[in-house]
């Protein structure tokens, strides 16, 4: 998922709170409830970046972090936005378990200038995302979506997005 675009869509939702009565304070007045299981999916993702992780390892933490990270958004989901956080994560870790990793579309690839149209070689993604092959199911809910970024992204992580606009949007509006 692009940090870049989680960035803007929480700008965004913080422009949407303040334009519609909102405070930033009012974040501070918000007691998620199992935080702990959110700051540990992050640290995963965190790991899985900064390590430059992939293969196998890289799939058991993106699998572990994603369920971490889905226990926080169950449970924090009466937050306005959350259910299509919760609705992001499962479209997400459902091809990454099926397919032992996030299958992404060669074509979004050659799209989003990540790899060159005459590349037929292997091609070796970051963490645990792999080059959609034959072999892989639902690939559709794989990274297909070619960005002008220079990034391929799921329709999960469009639910995502959106997800973290309304979120932050509800935090600053008070809408817990």
């Amino acid at each position: 998922m692009a940090a870049l675009l989680t960035l803007l869509a929480i700008v965004a939702g913080g422009v949407v709170g303040l334009t519609n009565g909102g405070r930033i304070d009012r974040i501070l007045e918000y007691r998620p409830q199992l935080w702990q299981a959110l700051a540990g999916g992050l640290f995963l993702q965190l790991v899985i970046r900064v390590a430059g992780l992939d293969g196998s390892l890289a799939v058991v933490l993106e699998i572990i972090s994603a369920l971490a990270l889905l226990a926080f958004t169950v449970s924090n989901v009466r937050l306005g936005g959350m259910v299509l956080v919760v609705a992001g994560l499962s479209l997400n870790l459902i091809p990454t378990v099926i397919n032992w990793g996030m299958p992404t579309s060669r074509d979004a690839l050659v799209t989003a200038d990540i790899i060159s149209a005459s590349d037929r070689g292997t091609v070796k993604l970051e963490g645990a995302r792999h080059v959609a092959t034959d072999d892989d199911t639902l690939t559709w809910l794989g990274e297909t979506i070619a960005l002008p970024t220079g990034q391929v992204i799921s329709f999960g992580d469009t639910l995502l997005q959106f997800g973290y606009l309304f979120v932050t949007a509800s935090l600053i509006r008070g809408r817990v």
